[in-house]
């Protein structure tokens, strides 16, 4: 008799460190999920950010390509006040 409740309080503790056991993988399970879903969206923001960079860099490209020569009159005015700063120091 005193056997049979033993095996019973054995099978007890061990169907309740079960349950345990499964909310906690349950709950780990759901929070991995979360941090997943996070991740991915943060990935997929990054794909559209580094596409819109790509085609603003082109675009760029295209302007200065269409303003070709006034870039090169900045840039000449842009050393001679270069040069002119080194002179004056």
């Amino acid at each position: 008799m005193k056997i049979r409740y033993f095996i019973v309080l054995v099978l007890v503790i061990i169907l309740g460190f079960s349950i345990y056991l499964l909310i906690s993988f349950k709950n780990k399970n759901n929070s991995l999920i979360n941090k997943y879903n996070e991740i991915n969206d943060i990935v997929k923001q990054n794909e559209i950010d580094k596409e819109e960079f790509i085609s603003k860099t082109q675009e760029l490209e295209k302007l200065k390509e269409s303003k070709r020569d006034q870039v090169l009159k900045y840039e000449e005015v842009e050393k001679w006040n270069q040069e002119i700063i080194e002179y004056l120091d």
